[in-house]
């Protein structure tokens, strides 16, 4: 069965709502936000299994690391060794991917590496660098995107006790925050539709899940809080915004901390991007505070269930729409924050001479290419040297966002011409991934890790993924 009958038949199950052009807050909404319990990565044992999931008035049939939703938050000191064994449980094969972590070609999770149901897999890696957040989940071939969509994702929180950097809250006031899509019908059915439109646009669903929940509330001082954001969702963009006066610094990004904090009013994440923000709520002591995703339209327009066309008026309806997330309960006890100093890696200029290559991301009638070519989990596409720095181009033709992300790396964005024409500030830290919607063009100076091997360069719309926009990077030794 070719990429396309198998994808779309893999949901099963008709999708719910989709005309819809509004989230659904679930009945019992509201509870507080919960914070999933931190792991060890030392000997921790990571069971992939089938479970039951609770959300709102409901619970999810779902597919649990360790039984939880989202997985268990590693905590990894930077140069902990770490020694992970993956139990799969699952009714189909799976491997797990340490997406941000710099990991030798045996642990990253390449899809080839992939255990059938009942079988075990032993990661063994040493974490090596910065602090930051990165996340891990599942990296199968053609069920990626079905896999992390029932349930099985989490967060890698890496510290590091010779950063210097200052004036961050304490322990007490972080929080991590997991942001997914869903649709969830009363059986607890979490449908995976991908005929027809979806298979261009993407899996959108009608509910919000913070961690796991619909519209939780959580109570905060009125003092500054630290948030530590994924958009862990397969295909949806966020517009991420605030509704009352708090004040929005962002610190970091995939990569870890910026050189200094950035005002925002409204940050744009992308699936598989992450966000440390500093948000200060002591403007609105005796408030709530809600955590919302704004409406936007991309350049050319975005793919959704709206109806065919071109260009503004290509399918509109999901991508872009707004909805609330969260809100924060805020009291009235006020602390001043601190001025805060970030210890950021430094900008490292491009070598002369360093080797330059473009890769063009296209999307036509349900097909989704890297230079013409579909995934083939043994063919090597890209040789370069572990080690290396070179400055590769990303290219979208096509009429739908990919953010696009490389294992084995991290990378810089220099410039981004066409569509919305600029580098946001944000952007400008370390990275891994990065959203290239259409008719942009974006240049990222690419810094390869230590590790020599056969490594992924794809698109992180999860369908796509998916159905063949991926490609080989091989990796000689340095």
């Amino acid at each position: 069965m070719n990429r396309r009958r198998f994808l779309g038949a893999a949901g099963g199950v008709a999708a719910v709502g989709w005309w819809s052009r509004r989230f659904v807050e679930l009945s019992g909404a509201g509870p507080v936000l919960p914070q999933p319990p931190r792991a060890s990565v030392a000997n921790l044992t990571l069971r992939a299994a089938p479970g039951r999931a609770a959300v709102g008035s409901t619970s999810l049939d779902a597919w649990l690391y360790n039984g939880l939703l989202p997985g268990p938050t590693l905590r990894v000191q930077r140069g902990e060794p770490a020694r992970i064994r993956l139990e799969n449980q699952l009714p189909e094969s799976t491997i797990t991917h340490w997406h941000g972590l710099l990991v030798p070609e045996a642990a990253d999770g390449h899809p080839r590496l992939a255990i059938d149901a009942g079988k075990t897999y032993e990661y063994a890696f040493t974490v090596d660098q910065p602090p930051g957040l990165s996340w891990y989940h599942p990296h199968t071939h053609l069920r990626t995107g079905y896999q992390v969509h029932r349930g099985l994702a989490g967060l890698i929180v890496i510290d590091d006790p010779a950063n210097r950097t200052r004036g961050l809250p304490p322990a007490e006031r972080e929080l991590v925050l997991v942001i997914q899509d869903r649709t969830v019908m009363a059986s607890g059915e979490v449908p995976y539709d991908l005929r027809g439109p979806a298979m261009m646009a993407g899996y959108f669903g009608d509910t919000i899940l913070a961690n796991g929940t619909p519209t939780p509330t959580q109570p905060v001082d009125a003092a500054t809080y630290r948030l530590r954001i994924l958009n862990g969702s397969a295909s949806r963009i966020y517009k991420l915004g605030l509704t009352a006066p708090a004040r929005m610094r962002i610190i970091g990004t995939d990569g870890g901390f910026l050189s200094a904090p950035v005002d925002a009013e409204e940050i744009m994440l992308a699936p598989a991007e992450r966000l440390d923000l500093l948000v200060d709520f002591s403007a609105s002591a005796g408030r709530q505070v809600s955590l919302e995703t704004r409406p936007f339209t991309l350049p050319q327009g975005t793919f959704g269930p709206g109806g065919m066309g071109r260009g503004r008026d290509m399918m509109r309806g999901r991508q872009g729409d707004p909805g609330v997330i969260m809100h924060f309960d805020v009291g009235r006890t006020t602390e001043r924050s601190a001025a805060v100093q970030l210890d950021a890696r430094p900008t490292v200029p491009l070598p002369r001479g360093a080797n330059e290559r473009r890769f063009v991301f296209s999307s036509m009638m349900m097909d989704h290419t890297i230079n013409g070519m579909s995934f083939d989990m043994e063919r090597p596409d890209v040789r370069a040297r572990a080690g290396a720095i070179e400055r590769w181009t990303f290219v979208n033709d096509g009429p739908v966002p990919h953010p696009v992300h490389l294992h084995a790396a991290q990378f810089q964005v220099r410039t981004r011409t066409g569509g919305r024409n600029v580098v946001s500030p944000w952007e400008t830290g370390w990275k891994d991934t990065v959203l290239v919607a259409p008719s942009e063009v974006v240049t990222v100076d690419v810094h390869f890790g230590p590790h020599p091997g056969l490594f992924l360069l794809h698109c992180h719309n999860l369908v796509h993924e998916d159905m063949g926009m991926m490609l080989n990077v091989a990796l000689d030794p340095a």
